[in-house]
């Protein structure tokens, strides 16, 4: 049965075999470029740890105040673990900035990777690369020993790219395959046929 899906403008006719197709695009679009946009909000969220500073010491102060209460989600944001920039805290912590600027660059390095016939990760070597952040995290919390931005900047970064190089071929593997079916079905039209409304808007 019919349904009128949207209202774009005035006189204009939509039908739901066109939304559905345009749907189907985009969801295809976004799991096609599913590594860019991963690496692309990770970036985001480095670059507004670093811009939170900035601001600071720009004299922006409810700016920076609000991006320092938006990081304080991701962490404690203690002084004695965090990058110091033009005399201000960084909006999140050492590790975290590694963590997410491994993030960052997991994307471009698994293509990169990929292309010399990279298929991941065994699971057990992965979980063998998270005993350094572990043992890092867990000697601070029971007073074993002290770190630093180096061992937290190290760690870090080879958790994140310890998953990333299991998760990503996994999921680069389905998300081809989806994409590859509403490709498909984006050639043959849909699988519905058309139902043409009349989705006229007055002002």
């Amino acid at each position: 049965m019919p349904q009128l899906l949207y209202r774009h403008g005035a006189g204009e006719r939509v039908d739901t075999a066109t939304f559905e197709a345009r749907v189907n695009h985009g969801v295809e679009w976004v799991l096609r470029h599913w590594i860019l946009l991963a690496s692309g909000w990770a970036a985001l969220i480095v670059l507004g740890a670093v811009v939170t500073p900035l601001l600071a010491a720009g004299g922006y102060d409810t700016a920076s105040w609000l991006l320092y209460k938006a990081y304080r989600v991701l962490c404690p944001q203690r002084p004695s673990h965090s990058w110091f920039i033009e005399g201000h805290k960084m909006g999140f912590e050492q590790r975290d900035t590694a963590m997410f600027a491994a993030a960052a660059l997991a994307g471009p390095l698994y293509l990169v990777l990929r292309r010399f016939g990279f298929r991941g990760l065994p699971g057990r070597l992965v979980l063998l690369l998270q005993a350094p952040i572990l043992v890092d995290v867990f000697s601070q919390v029971f007073g074993l020993r002290d770190s630093d931005g180096f061992w937290r900047t190290l760690t870090g970064t080879i958790s994140v790219w310890a998953i990333a190089g299991w998760l990503y071929p996994k999921l680069d593997a389905d998300f081809r395959v989806a994409s590859e079916k509403l490709r498909e079905l984006r050639e043959r039209g849909g699988t519905q046929p058309a139902q043409t409304l009349d989705a006229t808007v007055s002002d």
